[in-house]
């Protein structure tokens, strides 16, 4: 038998079945005859049996879609100038569009590759680095600033 923090898992021979764990117990409420029968004899058995539930930890969440258009916009508003475009502007328009043109595709390797460039030219300040790293990690864009 093996169980996370929801669920049991109570294996047969040709089945795996999932019992919900509720109170440090096997809730058999959602079963019928002889089902339920056949689960609580089953587990009684294992209660006599001596063995031990192996706890198997939960999967880990799934990593979230990066959101590169609320990203972007909050990097460049629609309306006003933000910390970033300021910096942005020290460099020339190719420069600036190499750069919009990868982050607007939702290229992240050349986004960080053209940023990681620019910024050996005109570093940006530790606190710019800090509020445009909180922006990618926000929206799970896998950037590193």
């Amino acid at each position: 038998m093996k169980r996370n923090n929801t669920t049991l898992f109570l294996e047969s021979p040709g089945a795996t079945t999932p019992i919900s764990w509720v109170d440090d117990a096997p809730d058999f409420s959602g079963f019928s005859e002889p089902t339920l029968g056949v689960l609580q004899s089953s587990w009684q058995a294992f209660l006599g049996s001596g063995e031990e539930i192996e706890i198997i930890p939960d999967p880990p969440p799934p990593i979230p879609e990066p959101d590169w258009t609320a990203f972007n916009l909050a990097m460049i508003p629609p309306q006003g100038e933000s910390d970033f475009e300021f910096w942005l502007d020290q460099f020339k328009i190719l420069y600036q569009s190499s750069l919009a043109t990868a982050a607007a595709s939702g290229n992240a390797v050349e986004t960080q590759r053209i940023y990681d460039l620019l910024k050996l030219q005109y570093p940006p300040t530790t606190e710019q680095v800090s509020a445009w790293q909180a922006l990618a990690d926000l929206h799970h864009v896998p950037l590193t600033f």
